[in-house]
Formats: structure tokens, C-alpha cells, sequence
């Protein structure tokens, strides 16, 4: 398994776990009341002279809900960046070693429809070496 698609699964257990009331979904972003995670462009930030690379995969994280439950949302995400914050890394994998993360983008609104159901996000960059 790709390094990448480890973590993805990682951090799909790690919600699952650390937030039991909200699972995590990998498919597209539904109504169901979980989070949506996808990975975004990665770039190399360091090169090593065995061949290993330092990554940062930045982490989509999106929950969805109805207009009258917008609080929700920011709350949702705005504890799951405290929890990431916290652990101050990825989750470990086995194929690759957990370095470091980030916010690179705080929870907040990014969308809302026209029924009311607004859409909240935010961004965490994951550091993995592989």
C-alpha cells in the first residue's frame, strides 16, 4: 500500500476512534452526518541520501449539515484540529514514519445551498517520511 493511501485509511480509523458519535467517510460527502476527508497536491519538502522523502499531504476535512445545525459543523472540525494539534503528528503506518503536521486552513464556512445546508472545512498538512 502507497504511503498516502495508508494514511488516508489511518486518519479514517483515527476518527472513528477518537470521535465514535462521527464516523468518517472516503466516499463523496453525503448527508449522513460523518466527515468527508480527501487527500489534496503533496509536494516533497526533503529529500534524504538513503531515498527516503519527507511529504506533506495535506488532508481535506468537510462535514455538511443543515442550516440550523451550522455550529455544529465548526465545532465538529474546530475539535478535531485541537485533537490533531494535540497528537502533533499523524497517526503512525507502516509504511512510512509519522513527522509532523499542521493547520494550513482553520475550520470555516465553504459553502452554502440553496436549501439552507452549509458545508464546512478545514485543511491539516500531515508530514509522513517514506
Amino acid at each position: 500500500m502507497q504511503p498516502q493511501t495508508e494514511l488516508l485509511f489511518r486518519l479514517r480509523d483515527w476518527i472513528d476512534e477518537k470521535l465514535p458519535e462521527t464516523k468518517a467517510a472516503l466516499e463523496e460527502l453525503s448527508d449522513d452526518g460523518r466527515i468527508y476527508l480527501e487527500i489534496g497536491p503533496g509536494a516533497d519538502e526533503r529529500r534524504y541520501l538513503r531515498g527516503m522523502v519527507q511529504n506533506t499531504v495535506p488532508v481535506l476535512f468537510m462535514a455538511k449539515r443543515p442550516g440550523g445545525r451550522e455550529a455544529e459543523c465548526l465545532e465538529l472540525l474546530s475539535g478535531l484540529c485541537a485533537m490533531a494539534l494535540a497528537m502533533g503528528r499523524p497517526p503512525e503506518g507502516t509504511s512510512y514514519e509519522a513527522a509532523g503536521l499542521e493547520i494550513s486552513s482553520a475550520p470555516g464556512k465553504a459553502a452554502r445551498y440553496e436549501d439552507g445546508t452549509v458545508l464546512y472545512s478545514c485543511i491539516i498538512n500531515f508530514k509522513i517520511i517514506y
